[in-house]
């Protein structure tokens, strides 16, 4: 994020006395522009170097952590293939595969339209064909990006980070009333929702504690 400076990301991951079980790894630089202000828009460069990665996949193999590639557009996705062939990650199991909002939103990756999602999961499934997504789009193409994933057998991510309000508008109380609406439009998909341990399992996560403690 703005500000926030890789070495401070690392040393939270190295020092942190309960590190979590995984991290969103993103696998590119975001560019981004600012509101327009007497004329002109300011550009925000968040820069990911492939050092930055390299780093931060050798803290995750230091404390346990599974590292999951996120790819927000093509050549964020170019640089997984160049990771896995460098032996810094495995062919991956499944990616988040992450949108804008739309067409002049500001953000200088790939807006969350349904041409978007079908080119860039297409590039996923010929590149890695045993790899499944987690897809997700912000503000006007959250329930776009959710339905499409819903739909062609991906899985989604929801949530306040994301979006603020319904999609009728209102406002939300919690996450959670984002995933009820995920909930019902999966089940009149005739999906189903993963259990909190299928969705481990899918996600290449050890049982957690309270899984082992159930089951003894």
């Amino acid at each position: 994020m703005p500000g926030t400076s890789i070495d401070q990301v690392l040393r939270y991951m190295r020092e942190t006395s309960e590190p979590v079980d995984m991290i969103s790894l993103n696998t590119g630089s975001i560019t981004l522009n600012t509101p327009l202000v007497n004329g002109t828009r300011q550009t925000v460069a968040i820069p990911n170097s492939y050092e930055d990665i390299r780093q931060t996949v050798f803290i995750c193999r230091e404390r346990g952590i599974i590292p999951e590639p996120t790819v927000l557009d093509t050549g964020f996705l170019s640089n997984v293939v160049t990771l896995v062939q460098d032996g810094l990650l495995p062919s991956p199991r499944y990616l988040l595969v992450e949108f804008s909002g739309r067409f002049g939103d500001n953000f200088l990756i790939m807006p969350g339209t349904p041409q978007s999602y079908f080119y860039l999961t297409g590039c996923v499934r010929e590149i890695f064909p045993k790899a499944t997504w987690i897809a997700h789009g912000i503000e006007e193409s959250v329930f776009t990006i959710a339905s499409l994933a819903i739909m062609t057998g991906a899985h989604v991510r929801v949530g306040f980070e994301d979006r603020t309000t319904l999609i009728d508008g209102s406002l939300a109380t919690s996450s959670a009333d984002y995933v009820a609406w995920v909930v019902r439009v999966a089940r009149a998909h005739g999906r189903e929702p993963a259990t909190p341990q299928e969705a481990r399992q899918l996600l290449g996560l050890p049982h957690h504690p309270s899984e082992i403690a159930e089951g003894e």
